[in-house]
């Protein structure tokens, strides 16, 4: 398979650097073709690799994120690989790792940018953007609760609000991201009431 591996710098020291670094001499030592998509590699981890650098200019840290992620649109616009996995903010891949566990790209933030992939012929539709959003602010909500719970060590997360009414698509991506963090989800039934709705209520209830 031809894999790329998207990461701002790759090296053997540091956390996800070193993960992605061991990744791709693993990857690359089972025969499979592997490009880094880095601003930095100071060594390859493996003959076969091949680096390719991305710019990433800018004063501020958003820019330099926002420009590093431009840079590998690029690269990716021009060159179809078959796997993307990017252990940073992108604006498209097929998984994203977020914390220290994988996902989905279509299920983490990542999939809000994949509205500008090159590849769209068309303007993204109003609800698309609305469902990008919708799972940005689930991953994040999930990855914070499902993170003090574990930290915690407590077993099952409830989630509550009206935002959770009738919406089964943030349900399920609060709950993927939850129980990839070993915790249970759970939404109970009327669970909007625990929320702004039900603090209305009873403040206007008699």
């Amino acid at each position: 398979m031809k894999i790329a591996l998207v990461r701002s710098a790759v090296h053997r020291q540091g956390g996800v650097e070193r993960y992605v670094w061991l990744l791709a001499r693993e990857l690359a030592g089972r025969g499979h073709e592997v490009h880094l998509l880095a601003r930095r590699c100071p060594e390859l981890p493996h003959a076969s690799v091949r680096f390719r650098p991305v710019e990433a200019r800018g004063l501020f840290s958003f820019q330099k994120v926002l420009g590093f992620a431009a840079g590998v649109r690029e690269i990716l616009a021009q060159e179809s690989f078959d796997v993307v996995h990017s252990c940073d903010r992108v604006f498209a891949c097929d998984i994203y790792r977020a914390g220290e566990f994988p996902l989905a790209g279509d299920l983490t933030a990542s999939s809000f940018a994949k509205l500008a992939r090159a590849d769209c012929a068309s303007a993204p539709r109003r609800q698309d953007l609305a469902a990008a959003l919708m799972g940005l602010v689930g991953e994040n909500v999930a990855l914070i609760c499902g993170g003090l719970a574990a930290a915690a060590q407590v077993p099952r997360v409830l989630y509550a609000g009206s935002t959770l009414r009738d919406n089964p698509a943030l349900c399920g991506v609060i709950a993927v991201v939850t129980s990839a963090l070993g915790r249970t989800p759970v939404f109970p039934e009327h669970g909007e009431f625990a929320g702004a709705v039900g603090a209305l209520r009873l403040a206007t209830s008699p």
